[in-house]
């Protein structure tokens, strides 16, 4: 009868080692994930702020264009009035 109580006391040992090796594994990989989801939100806030930074910089450009566009045929019209 001891013999089988120590089977039984040793299957349980084993079925509890795997439960925690597995129960270990999936707090790593959740932690895992947790830290994947805070630095893709971080590098897309960072995107959007050199996102913004750009088309700021490309709308002065676009306007500094568009007036020496204007500027340019205003000119012309006038010399061609002289």
């Amino acid at each position: 009868m001891k013999l089988h109580t120590l089977k039984n006391i040793k299957l349980y040992i084993q079925i509890t080692s795997s439960f925690l090796k597995m129960y270990t594994l999936l707090i790593e990989y959740c932690l895992t994930l947790l830290i994947l989801i805070v630095t893709v939100k971080i590098n897309f806030s960072k995107l959007k702020l050199i996102k913004s930074y750009l088309k700021s910089i490309f709308l002065d450009k676009l306007n500094g264009l568009a007036m020496l566009s204007i500027e340019y045929e205003i000119l012309e019209h006038l010399i061609i009035k002289l």
